[in-house]
This record gives C-alpha cells, sequence and structure tokens, in this order.
C-alpha cells in the first residue's frame, strides 16, 4: 500500500512536468511562468519518472493512465527535439539495432560507434562514425532531424514530419542520384521527431568546386530537371553537384509546399532564365562553372538530355518502389523490447495520407506530361 501511494505521489509529479514541459508558454509550475531551458528540464524529468512508472507494475493497475500518457507525453518532448544528448541517443539506438538484426544482441564483437555534432543548414544532425558486426571499415554516416523537426534556429517547437521529404530521399537513392537512405525514431516519443540517416560517400563533388571539362552538361540540365518535377527546393551549391562517376548528385533538398503541375512545364524547363541553383554558384574567377555551362547549352541539348534522364530513372515505376519501402520499413522504437512502429506515410502510419498521395500524383502527372511533350514536339 505504501508504495502505491509513492508511485500515485510519482504520477502526480510526472504529470505536473508534462503540463510544464507541454505549455507554448514555457510552462507553468505553481503559478509561475519558466523559462525554455526550464521546459526542457521538465521534459527530461517527465522522461526519467515515465520510465520508473514503466518499470513498475503501476500502469497496469492503472490501465487508464495509459492514455493520458499516450495524449500528453508527446507533446511535452517537442521541446526536447534540438536536445543535442537526445539526438545522440536516438543515433546509438539506430545502429545498435542495425548491430542486433546481425548478432542477434545489442552488444558484441566489432562494435563501434563515435559521433559528433553538425549543424546542417537551419537542422541539428551529426556525423556517425560506425563499424558494425561482420564489417571490416568504418562507415561514416550524416544523422540528422527532418526539415520541420527541430527549432534550434527558429526557437519554435517542431513540427510533424513531412514525409514527401522521405518519400524523396529513397526515390534520389532509387534512381542513383541520392545516398544509400535510413530513417530512425527519437528516444523522446515526440510525434514530430524522426531522423535521416544518409550514407556518407566520399566521392561526391560539390557544384561550386565543379569546372569544366569536369562538370557535366547532363548534370546541371538534370538538377534543373529533378527540381522541376519532384518540386524541390533549397538545393544549394553544397547540396547538388557530381559523384566521382560524373552522374549528378543531390544530398539535400526541401520539399516545395506549392506541388502542382505548370501548363507550360515544357517552356518552363527549356526556358532561356538559369535556375536559381545554378545562378547561386555564378563564377568570378574566369573559369565556366554550373552557371555559365546552363547558360550556353541550347534548348535541343537540354531536350536530349532530358528524354535520356527520364528513361534512366523511370521515375513514375521508382515512385511507386519507394512508397511501398516506406509502407514496408520497420523501425524500432526501442530495440531491446518487441513493440515496433511503421514509419510510413502519414508519420507513423500504415495508411498513405491524402497529402502524400496528391504529390505523388503530381509528380507523375508532370513526368508524363513532360515526356509526352519532348515525344510530339520533336524538331
Amino acid at each position: 500500500m505504501l508504495q502505491e501511494h509513492a508511485l500515485l505521489r510519482l504520477w502526480t509529479e510526472y504529470k505536473a512536468n508534462v503540463a510544464a514541459a507541454s505549455s507554448e508558454k514555457g510552462g507553468i509550475i505553481t503559478g509561475t511562468i519558466i523559462g525554455r531551458e526550464e521546459q526542457k528540464r521538465c521534459a527530461r524529468t517527465a522522461l526519467e519518472l515515465l520510465t520508473k512508472l514503466e518499470n513498475s507494475k503501476f500502469l497496469s493497475v492503472y490501465s487508464d493512465y495509459s492514455s493520458w500518457i499516450r495524449n500528453h507525453q508527446p507533446k511535452a518532448s517537442m521541446c526536447l527535439n534540438d536536445d543535442l544528448e537526445y539526438v545522440k541517443q536516438a543515433a546509438r539506438r539506430h545502429f545498435e539495432f542495425l548491430h542486433a538484426k546481425r548478432t542477434g544482441a545489442i552488444q558484441g564483437v566489432n562494435w563501434e560507434f563515435e559521433v559528433e555534432p553538425k549543424q546542417q543548414g537551419t537542422r541539428l544532425g551529426l556525423t556517425c562514425r560506425v563499424k558494425l558486426h561482420g564489417e571490416r571499415e568504418v562507415t561514416k554516416y550524416n544523422f540528422k532531424s527532418h526539415h520541420h523537426g527541430s527549432h534550434s534556429v527558429s526557437g519554435k517547437p517542431g513540427s510533424g514530419p513531412d514525409v514527401r521529404e522521405v518519400l524523396v530521399y529513397k526515390l534520389l537513392e532509387l534512381i542513383g542520384a541520392g545516398p544509400e537512405a535510413d530513417f530512425a525514431l527519437p528516444v523522446t516519443r515526440s510525434d514530430t521527431a524522426y531522423y535521416i540517416v544518409t550514407k556518407w560517400r566520399e566521392d561526391f563533388i560539390r557544384l561550386d568546386d565543379l569546372t569544366t571539362p569536369t562538370l557535366q552538361t547532363a548534370t546541371v540540365v538534370e538538377i534543373h530537371l529533378l527540381q522541376l518535377l519532384l518540386h524541390l527546393y533549397d538545393l544549394k551549391e553544397d547540396n547538388v553537384g557530381q559523384w566521382g562517376d560524373g552522374k549528378t548528385a543531390v544530398v539535400d533538398f526541401f520539399v516545395n509546399d506549392n506541388a502542382y503541375v505548370p501548363d507550360n512545364i515544357l517552356e518552363k524547363f527549356i526556358a532561356k532564365n538559369c535556375p536559381r541553383v545554378l545562378a547561386w554558384v555564378a563564377r568570378d574567377d574566369g573559369k565556366e562553372g554550373a552557371y555559365e555551362l546552363f547558360e550556353r547549352t541550347p534548348p535541343e541539348p537540354r531536350k536530349n538530355i532530358a528524354k535520356s534522364a527520364l528513361e534512366r530513372w523511370n521515375l513514375c515505376a521508382k515512385l511507386d518502389e519507394a512508397l511501398e519501402y516506406l509502407k514496408s520499413v520497420k523501425l524500432d522504437t526501442i530495440p531491446t523490447k518487441t513493440r515496433q512502429k511503421e514509419l510510413c506515410t502519414s508519420g507513423l502510419d500504415s495508411t498513405p495520407s491524402s497529402e502524400l498521395m496528391s504529390y505523388v500524383s503530381e509528380v507523375k502527372k508532370g513526368v508524363k506530361k513532360l515526356s509526352e511533350e519532348l515525344r510530339t514536339r520533336e524538331p
């Protein structure tokens, strides 16, 4: 009976810390408005108390409380989306799980893991160096929040995942334009956080480091084509370039909210005006870079490059393949237990969201429309 009373007091304390961490104004404890750091402290305390409650039999006795936790804990954890220590924990757990799939145990032979913080644009991220069981060499990975998941720059709580971003990372991998991509969940139970994990490629060359003859005409045209068809934004000079074999590379991006197919899609593609991503890297050293190469490439060669790329990429089929991947991929929220969640199309759901399916529809429509116009308007 004494233990039950102690756990009830623990529950009351837990709820108070959840309420403080959840308040948009920074939280209120005993009538006093608290600041952001105190709000984060309350969120950490809430997680610690919740762990104690779950390790006891308290929640099995008071089963209705589990529903309260599911409804309130995610919001309380939002302020920890950019907490470096929790991001590190999420990375460690992700790679421990991959290691466990190979060995059947969380720890084992040949397990190595090192991380260092890395600010990736507006997003908090990590550089991870990992050697899993059976691997001879350490592999480098980028581990970063999705675009809306961190508020380290804006100072505002993160918003829910844009699953179009996840889809496009996998799509770019499938067509050879992006690195190998995987996805990981947070340890904080926040429902506005997940992480994008990409395998580092040493052969990536930034766009502004490329000049002719190394820079391929196809690269600058294909970057423009992907930007147009996939409605990509934020393709800055350090986010795009070439792989060592000369093929187009895209390692970071943002999906534009206004995804629609313009009536004049072919005109937009062959327009004389240079796309913004290429204009950003106009050179002043007398050498020919992406901007200069694009400007002097006539419409017909651009069309030929587009036709070849569309045939090679097979975007509509690869979109379906990427979508199926998202429906099937499993991400353990707690690797030492059997509970799993699916990262799928409406965040952490197994049903495609109408927003995502609308995006897929618009991309396919754009691909088919441009392909048709390229065929019917040949010289």
